[in-house]
């Protein structure tokens, strides 16, 4: 067994709260932006223990919570690539999102998109390339283009930047790999 059962551990190489603390800011560092149930479920632990190891890295200054909506999302203290502003934290939360993630990674692969066409790229239902697209809208990521009858990213470069320096999961790359390169190599070019 790795922790007492109260502290609600499954991970047998967690022998000690501190093996779990140093997992949990290892993820923090590796994948800032992610909320507490994904932090839970990669560091394979209850959310109550996670939360309570999070709350002990936050008092000691090493990570720092923000609320987004009804999520907590954790950054490190220290970023490798700099310090991040706070549109950068939002944006990189919502590209913790693997279906927002796509869809970010979708119009910097074809540029101006609408709604319907977004659905047919992404085999999306109309309601939910809409929910998605408005949920980007509002977080700034993108921005109606000129006449508004498209949808443009609102700072393509500093996206790109961002999503190079922190990586998604690599789960998430798995899923989304090839649609990942050509977004990264159409970028590049």
């Amino acid at each position: 067994s790795c922790l007492p059962a109260h502290f609600g551990c499954a991970n047998a190489d967690m022998s000690e709260p501190r093996d779990l603390r140093r997992s949990l800011l290892a993820l923090v560092e590796d994948y800032p932006g992610l909320h507490l149930r994904a932090l839970q479920r990669r560091a394979n632990c209850t959310a109550m223990v996670a939360e309570y190891h999070l709350n002990v890295l936050e008092s000691i200054g090493l990570i720092h919570s923000e609320p987004q909506g009804n999520l907590r999302i954790f950054f490190p203290k220290k970023q490798d690539a700099g310090p991040l502003t706070r549109m950068d934290r939002r944006w990189l939360a919502l590209m913790r999102r693997p279906s927002l993630l796509r869809v970010a990674l979708l119009f910097l692969e074809y540029g101006p998109m609408a709604s319907p066409e977004l659905a047919e790229a992404a085999s999306l239902p109309a309601s939910t390339a809409k929910y998605q697209l408005n949920r980007l809208l509002d977080a700034g990521v993108l921005v109606e283009s000129p006449g508004a009858s498209h949808l443009i990213l609102a700072n393509s470069s500093r996206l790109v930047e961002l999503l190079r320096a922190y990586k998604p999961t690599g789960d998430v790359l798995a899923r989304y790999g090839n649609l990942w390169r050509r977004a990264m190599t159409r970028e590049a070019a």
